[in-house]
Order: C-alpha cells, then sequence, then structure tokens
C-alpha cells in the first residue's frame, strides 16, 4: 500500500469517525430534550413494565402524592393505588396491545379521601417489542377537575336560566290573559260613558273620557303584543319544509289593504323552502313589511325589495346546490326613514321606539317579535341603515333545523 492509499482510508476513517460522532451528537441532543419534556411536562406521566410496576414516574407525578420520584421506581401501581376497574383496563391494553383513553374519568384516592372526587383525561399507551407483544406502557393523566366543576356550573346555570325564561313567559302569557277581561269592560263601558255624556257634560269632562278610553285601548293593544310576544314560544308549532315565496305572498296578502291605502310598490324575488315554522315566518315576513310600510315620510311612496341567496360552506363545490350547514339569507329592503345605526340593538328590544307615539302609531314590539322567532329557528337578524334613505334587514335561517334546535324552548 502506497503513501496515496494510507492517506485515503485515514480520510475514511476520520469521515467515518465524524459522522458516528455527529450521529451520536444528535441522539445525545434528542435525549436532551426527551428528558426536558419529561421532567417539565404539567401533566402526569408514569412509565410502568407490563406487570404494572414503576419504572420511573415524571415531578409532577410524584409531586401530586408530595413524594420523590425515585420513591416509585420498583413499586406496583395498585399496590399504591388499588382499583379494580382500572386494573382490569390496564390488563387489556398488555393483552389486546391496544390503547386506552378516558375523559373526565372519576377517582378517589384511597389513602387521601380528603382529596375527594377528581376527574382526569387519561391515556394508556402500549409499547411493544419488535416481535409485537407489549413490553411496557405509559400512562399519562391531566387533572379536570376544575374543569369538571365548571362545566358542572355552566349547565346548571343554563338550566336555571331556562327554568327562569319559562316562568317569565308563562307569568307574561297568564297575566295577560287575566288583564284582557278588565280592560275590555273599562273600554266598553267608557265608550258608552263618553257617548251617553257628550252633550251633557263639560269639554274638560269629555276630555278626560276621551283620554281614558284611549288609554285603556294602548293598554289592550300592548296586553296583545305581550301575548304575541310570548306565544313565540309557548304557541309555536314543529318545524317543516316551508316555501318562503308562499309565506310571503300570504303575507302580502294580509296586508293588501295596508299595501293599497300607502300606493306601495313591493317586488319579491325568488325565495327557497326550508325547515321552519310556516305561521312564525309569516308573522316575521309580515312585520318586515310593515315595518318598511309604516316608517315612511309624508308623501313618499314606499318601495320594498325581497329577495334571498344562499350562503354555503367555502369547500361547496356547487354553490348553487344548499347543503346541510348552508344557510338562507332574507333581505328586506325598503325606501323609508331609516335610522341610524347606533341603535341597531335598541330597535329589536321589545317596547322600544325611537320614535314618539304620535309620528308613528304602533306600541314598539314588532321587530322584537322578528328577533324572537329568528332565535327560535336558530338564526340572525340585523339590519343596516341610512337616515333619510331607508333600512335593509338581513335575516339568515338554516335550511335544515338540527333536532336539539327543533327542541328548543317553546
Amino acid at each position: 500500500m502506497d503513501m496515496d492509499d494510507e492517506k485515503k482510508n485515514g480520510s475514511l476513517r476520520n469521515n467515518k469517525n465524524e459522522k458516528a460522532e455527529g450521529v451520536e451528537s444528535v441522539f445525545h441532543i434528542k435525549d436532551e430534550i426527551l428528558e426536558a419534556v419529561f421532567t417539565n411536562i404539567h401533566f402526569l406521566v408514569a412509565y410502568l413494565d407490563r406487570d404494572f410496576n414503576f419504572i420511573r414516574v415524571n415531578k409532577a407525578y410524584a409531586d401530586l402524592s408530595g413524594r420523590s420520584p425515585e420513591f416509585f421506581i420498583g413499586k406496583n401501581h395498585f399496590q399504591l393505588y388499588p382499583h379494580e376497574e382500572n386494573e382490569a383496563i390496564f390488563r387489556r391494553v398488555v393483552e389486546t396491545g391496544r390503547p386506552y383513553h378516558a375523559f373526565a374519568r372519576p377517582f378517589e384516592y384511597p389513602d387521601q379521601p380528603d382529596l375527594g372526587l377528581t376527574y382526569w383525561d387519561w391515556s394508556l399507551m402500549p409499547i411493544k417489542d419488535q416481535q409485537g407483544d407489549v413490553k411496557s406502557l405509559i400512562l399519562t393523566l391531566v387533572d379536570v377537575t376544575e374543569r369538571k366543576e365548571a362545566e358542572e356550573k355552566v349547565e346548571m346555570y343554563i338550566k336555571e336560566l331556562e327554568r327562569s325564561n319559562r316562568e317569565l313567559e308563562d307569568f307574561a302569557y297568564v297575566a295577560s290573559h287575566d288583564l284582557q277581561e278588565p280592560l275590555r269592560k273599562i273600554q266598553t263601558f267608557g265608550e258608552l260613558l263618553k257617548n251617553k255624556l257628550t252633550n251633557a257634560v263639560s269639554s274638560d269632562a269629555n276630555d278626560y273620557l276621551e283620554r281614558m278610553v284611549k288609554a285603556a285601548t294602548r293598554m289592550r293593544t300592548l296586553i296583545e303584543s305581550l301575548l304575541t310576544y310570548s306565544r313565540v314560544t309557548t304557541k309555536a308549532k314543529p318545524f317543516r319544509a316551508t316555501d318562503l315565496e308562499a309565506v310571503t305572498r300570504d303575507a302580502l296578502s294580509n296586508l293588501d289593504a295596508f299595501i293599497q291605502r300607502k300606493n306601495a310598490r313591493i317586488e319579491v324575488g325568488e325565495l327557497p323552502v326550508i325547515e321552519a315554522d310556516p305561521q312564525q315566518l309569516l308573522q316575521l315576513m309580515q312585520n318586515l313589511i310593515a315595518n318598511g310600510l309604516k316608517f315612511q315620510k309624508e308623501g313618499t311612496t314606499p318601495s320594498i325589495k325581497i329577495w334571498s341567496k344562499t350562503l354555503n360552506p367555502v369547500d361547496t363545490r356547487d354553490p348553487a346546490q344548499p347543503t346541510d350547514d348552508s344557510v338562507c339569507r332574507i333581505m328586506v329592503r325598503d325606501n323609508g326613514i331609516g335610522f341610524e345605526e347606533k341603535y341597531l340593538d335598541r330597535i329589536f328590544m321589545a317596547f322600544q321606539r325611537l320614535h314618539g307615539r304620535s309620528a308613528y302609531e304602533g306600541v314598539g314590539i314588532g321587530l322584537a317579535i322578528c328577533r324572537k322567532i329568528v332565535d327560535r329557528h336558530g338564526g340572525e337578524i340585523t339590519a343596516q341603515s341610512v337616515p333619510g334613505q331607508g333600512t335593509t334587514f338581513f335575516v339568515t335561517l338554516p335550511f335544515k333545523q338540527e333536532k336539539e334546535v327543533e327542541g328548543r324552548e317553546r
């Protein structure tokens, strides 16, 4: 072998040594990273052999019992924490080689009863040899007791709120219903008294009687509106296929006299069939159209346009074909007086008005009823408006109702 060959062989040996050192260095770095993760991770980790003896635990696991990680080495898991059901799960993982996962699993410490009932997300992963036999197990645990308690509190609050809402609606319905009869008598006898005494009493007395009758009439209107509002849930009907075009035609038919009196122009575009309560959608469309007819400047011819479009998920291949996740957006645009959008939330509140009673009739509950109907259908309602230029209402409703939505408070 000449000098050149020796140099080449030496160079190759050096390269191999350098590569080996590089690989060893990489593995060393990986070991350090894994060690750092194992030691400092916040959830509990234990490494056990197939007989459930501890090989190693991390600091978080040891800290829970106030012991050191070294205490657990060599000890049996179920001698420290006897639990027949959990032991059966461990044995099944060893026998089948399939991992096990549990969420919010309840557990009580036999040696620390003062800790009470706790809840854990835990995972048991088998480690297999080349022949596929389970040689060891990795147990990971996350204490979710606080999360579980918070979820239970939220669920309790929701049930309490639903109960309170039902009681309020029942009270509103009963109170309004019971007030109808005495109020009807006040109105009837007040009108009889006014007609009988018109020429027998002073003008002031006539004015008082007139005001009393008007107040009784207004009170009756308020009660009827309150009943209508409460019936959105108390007298609701099941959802079924509903033709929005047919519903809109019925709404226009109901408002025919109002439309003729205002000489209004109504344009209706294509509207789809959706799952809904037909009677409530009739009321929704009727209220929105009536709103556009009513809030107009004197001498203005109302012009209302109604149309819709389908909003599909972004990954839908055919945008013209509704899917189970599709929603229908209905637009109702008028050329009325409009409003400042800072009052947007207020217009959907019951008995809230942006204008005096002398300017525009009504009690201020029509749009509140619209929102309650839309909420019951799992949708949304909003509006865009410019004072003096009109308003566009946007109603977004799902094409198909989910079962739990259909069971929403009625």
